[in-house]
């Protein structure tokens, strides 16, 4: 498997922490330079946010012409709009290809040492870049057709600031693998969402939700909890001094803010699972 994922972003150790981030043949970043610049990554985050949002649009349509025909109609009436339908494609995409790359990226670094896990690899390059683009095409088109609300409006700031420092740094390579992993949740989140009001009664509204929460769980909860403090613990001795030191304290403050938001999370949503398993086949999370 890790030889396949070589091939497919066109190096030959995915993991290789000694390797200069930029590199990849599959997402190059100034490839006539020994050296990548933040200019550089940004130019190539920008064109891959531009096809994320073609995507979106695209799914959007396809939503409108093929889906929204074939669906009932949601009991929450933005919910019958065709990109809140169609957001649901790519995200699935997005949560699909980097969960899985990051949770690959976990089981390789669990065995590197603490020095190495603040550095960064060819794999877990690629999944930042995925992540970070999707969100700011996300965030983009969310906010041009009135989709996001204050909490995710700031939830994907936090996201896409985090994502800019600790790649265009290429940087805290474990921490990134476990704030990316948390992705795991989404695959299952996004069928939920879609249905939710659309067939509340429905089983697979009951466990789509109770498969997210195990995943929130072991992922957000367990493992981001972990992330957070190995950070926190070690980030002043072992964060290459390439960085400057706001952006590592910047990066302290916003995960362990994340992680309490993740805690209070935690707690509404284990009470929606005991309704829910308790419901006898009803939903009990059905939400406007």
């Amino acid at each position: 498997m890790f030889e396949a994922i070589g091939t497919l972003i066109g190096v030959d150790d995915p993991f290789d922490t000694s390797a200069r981030c930029g590199r990849t043949q599959l997402i190059p970043v100034d490839p006539g330079s020994s050296e990548e610049t933040f200019t550089g990554v940004a130019w190539v985050m920008a064109r891959m946010t531009l096809l994320w949002c073609i995507s979106l649009y695209i799914s959007a349509l396809c939503a409108k012409l093929i889906i929204l025909p074939r669906l009932p109609r949601s009991s929450v009436e933005k919910e019958n709009t065709p990109f809140h339908v169609g957001q649901k494609i790519p995200a699935f995409l997005r949560a699909v290809i980097v969960s899985g790359l990051a949770n690959i990226c976990l089981c390789a670094f669990w065995s590197k040492s603490i020095e190495q896990n603040f550095l960064a690899g060819p794999a877990i390059e690629i999944a930042g870049m995925f992540f970070t683009s999707f969100e700011i095409a996300d965030l983009l088109v969310g906010v041009l057709h009135g989709m996001m609300g204050l909490e995710y409006l700031v939830h994907h700031l936090l996201h896409i600031g985090l994502g800019l420092i600790i790649r265009g740094n290429c940087v805290a390579g474990l921490l990134a693998a476990v704030l990316m992993a948390q992705e795991t949740s989404g695959i299952f989140l996004n069928y939920f969402l879609l249905i939710r009001n659309r067939y509340p009664d429905h089983w697979s509204v009951k466990w789509s939700f109770v498969l997210f929460a195990a995943a929130f769980f072991v992922y957000r909860i367990g493992l981001g909890t972990f992330g957070t403090y190995f950070y926190v613990r070690y980030y002043n001795e072992y964060l290459p001094p390439t960085v400057p030191s706001w952006q590592g304290h910047l990066i302290a403050v916003v995960i362990v803010l994340a992680s309490l938001l993740q805690w209070y999370w935690g707690w509404v949503i284990a009470g929606k699972v005991i309704t829910a398993l308790s419901a006898g086949g009803k939903s009990p999370v059905k939400t406007e």
